[in-house]
């Protein structure tokens, strides 16, 4: 694992560029930090609950199927595998609702993505 400096400049830099990040940046980022978290147990930063707000700011539509399977598989890690429980997250309204959906849809259909999802 990386030292506290190197994680101090991941949290910089994604602070400096989370704003400007598109709908997939912004999947992968919060998937990575939620995989951290759990396999490697990475505590989470502000930056986390900030990338959240900002999902919270776009519509679902601005999300394609696989982005939003993303973004509910995130939420799952950070919601049952007990980790961030002092960080309070902010999800969209659509999260489970679309986002559900498009998750199920692959659970339902033997769909394996990759072997971390």
């Amino acid at each position: 694992m990386s030292g506290d400096n190197t994680w101090a400049a991941l949290e910089t830099a994604a602070g400096r560029v989370a704003r400007d990040m598109n709908p997939q940046e912004m999947a992968s980022m919060l998937f990575g930090y939620a995989t951290l978290s759990v396999l490697q147990d990475v505590d989470q930063s502000s930056i986390y609950a900030v990338a959240w707000n900002l999902v919270c700011g776009l519509e679902v539509r601005d999300f394609n199927q696989e982005q939003l399977r993303i973004l509910f598989h995130a939420h799952l890690m950070h919601r049952f595998l007990g980790f961030l429980r002092l960080l309070t997250v902010t999800y969209p309204a659509w999260l489970m609702k679309e986002a559900r959906d498009a998750w199920m849809h692959n659970v339902q259909n033997h769909t394996t993505v990759s072997r971390a999802h």
